[in-house]
């Protein structure tokens, strides 16, 4: 059984091991041994102050992914409430069927019941079937990112 839920930030413990092997996938810049240093405090913050959701998707109770998202008035249009998605990982295993799609279609509704009117997320360029699944979901390609380590 496939079980979707909204999960606070103590969950960090439990999510770590996801974040890691995420973190290798796309180490963007990064090298191998840059560690991975969570801002574990800024996270607690941001969910304290209403701006952090973190979305997870379980099977039979085992943790195999999660959608986090960041949460925020627009700076020029302040009636749009925004959800910047700051992280989305599934285990090798659990991509390639529907799991994914759920995942993002939960997190949808629960974003639209806070408010938002807005969600954003980075597809990369590395990846281009996730921005054909963002596609089938309704998401329209509206910018490009480019990044440069200094």
């Amino acid at each position: 059984m496939v079980e979707y839920a909204r999960e606070s930030a103590d969950i960090f413990d439990e999510i770590f091991p996801l974040v890691q092997m995420h973190a290798k996938e796309i180490a963007y810049g990064v090298t191998a041994d840059e560690p991975l240093d969570i801002a574990l405090d800024t996270y607690r913050a941001l969910e304290q102050a209403g701006a952090l959701c973190v979305f997870t998707v379980r099977s039979e109770g085992r943790l195999v992914g999660y959608a986090i998202f960041h949460l925020g008035q627009s700076l020029d249009r302040k009636y749009i409430k925004q959800a910047h998605e700051g992280g989305l990982f599934l285990l090798p295993e659990c991509r390639g069927g529907r799991t994914a799609m759920r995942l993002l279609e939960f997190a949808d509704a629960e974003l639209a019941n806070l408010g938002c009117n807005t969600v954003l997320y980075s597809s990369p360029a590395a990846n281009p079937k996730f921005g054909a699944m963002l596609s089938r979901l309704g998401y329209e390609k509206v910018d490009e990112v480019y990044a440069r380590r200094l």
